[in-house]
């Protein structure tokens, strides 16, 4: 175990050297959520509990009856607390996900983002494709949430077939150890 640590401690002070950003965090400080519920619940109290900020970035929002849920509570975040989504401009075309965020993207202090890789908005042929050959092209695939200083990584969607059962693994990271 001692070994394992050297290692680690060696590999952060090599990537600090190259003027890279590391961030060493203790094991312990490491939560592994297990469940989709588990999950869920830690996106409505990050919402709750952010006085700073919140960042998420997914592939898409689902527009359910959990999504919006979780919608309702980044709107009741404190005033002062920045949001911002980044999604897939190409994949939030499909379903109501854009309509549920309209009020966020109406929010003093907050941002919807969509993400379309410079390949798609530099061609005009792109409109002439269906929405689904747009999303084989390219996708922000990136799946991490933010509540002020804590950073949650997954690899689930916002959407209601994410926060039921299914296998992934989602950690939540302290940024201040």
């Amino acid at each position: 175990m001692v070994a394992k640590r050297r290692a680690a401690g060696s590999i952060l002070r090599g990537l600090h050297r190259k003027g890279l950003p590391c961030i060493e965090i203790p094991p312990t400080q490491i939560s592994v959520l297990r469940s989709p519920s588990e999950f869920y619940a830690e996106l409505l109290a990050g919402a709750a509990a952010a006085q700073r900020r919140i960042a998420l970035a997914s592939l898409y929002v689902g527009d359910g009856a959990r999504e919006r849920e979780l919608v309702g509570a980044l709107q009741n975040a404190p005033a002062q607390t920045d949001i911002h989504l980044l999604l897939d401009g190409s994949r939030m075309q499909r379903g109501g996900g854009l309509t549920l965020l309209a009020p966020i993207a109406r929010r003093a202090g907050a941002r919807v983002s969509l993400f379309r890789p410079p390949s798609l908005v530099s061609h005009s042929w792109r409109a002439a494709l269906p929405p689904l050959a747009n999303e084989v092209l390219g996708v922000q695939h990136a799946k991490a949430c933010v509540f002020d200083d804590t950073v949650v990584l997954t690899g689930a969607n916002l959407s209601a077939e994410y926060f039921e059962p299914v296998s992934y693994t989602h950690l939540t990271l302290p940024t201040k150890a």
